[in-house]
């Protein structure tokens, strides 16, 4: 499988996401379909644990979109609380991408 690489300039949504308290801003860069290629996570305090999950678990998704994985079979993959919300803040994350993607 190839990695489909990006153009230097692409369209890109901006927008925030509140995961236990703690407000993080979400850039996501797409395709030239429209479809999320990349996402940029910031807004925890830096050198809190949830900050360098947050970026390396967008690190990750970016990684998996960009090799064609879809969207929508990631979020199904996701572990999920009993009453079916995401458990992580990368389940949440996801959640809010397709969220955003519905716009």
């Amino acid at each position: 499988m190839t990695r489909q690489l990006l153009p230097n300039r692409r369209e890109a949504r901006t927008f925030g996401l509140n995961w236990y308290g703690t407000d993080f801003t979400v850039s996501i860069g797409l395709f030239a379909d429209g479809m999320p290629a990349e996402c940029f996570v910031t807004g925890a305090k830096s050198g809190v644990e949830v900050q360098s999950l947050s970026r390396d678990g967008a690190i990750l998704l970016s990684l998996a979109l960009q090799y064609g994985a879809p969207l929508d079979v990631i979020a199904h993959s996701i572990t999920r609380n009993p009453d079916g919300s995401p458990q992580s803040f990368i389940g949440a994350l996801v959640e809010s991408i397709k969220a955003e993607m519905q716009r």
